[in-house]
C-alpha cells in the first residue's frame, strides 16, 4: 500500500482546499493518506484521528510514520 504525507502546513478543520481534496481521493484509491496538520487540533491520546478509511489526521507534534 502506498501511503502519502502531507507536510505540516495548514490546518485540517480549517478550511477544505486542495491538500485536502487530494488527501481524500488518495484514501479513495486505496493508499494510506496522512495529513499531518499544521497545529494541535487532535484531541485524540496519540494526536492521531482516522477521519475516514485509510484518511488519518494528526498534531503537528507526532511522528506520523511512528503513531499510524
Amino acid at each position: 500500500m502506498k501511503t502519502f504525507i502531507y507536510p505540516p502546513f495548514l490546518r485540517w478543520n480549517y478550511m477544505t482546499q486542495r491538500p485536502q481534496q487530494l488527501m481524500r481521493e488518495f484514501a479513495r484509491q486505496d493508499c494510506r493518506a496522512i495529513f499531518h496538520s499544521g497545529e494541535n487540533e487532535i484531541s485524540e491520546t496519540l494526536g492521531v484521528q482516522a477521519i475516514d478509511q485509510n484518511l488519518y489526521v494528526c498534531n503537528r507534534d507526532v511522528n506520523p510514520l511512528v503513531h499510524i
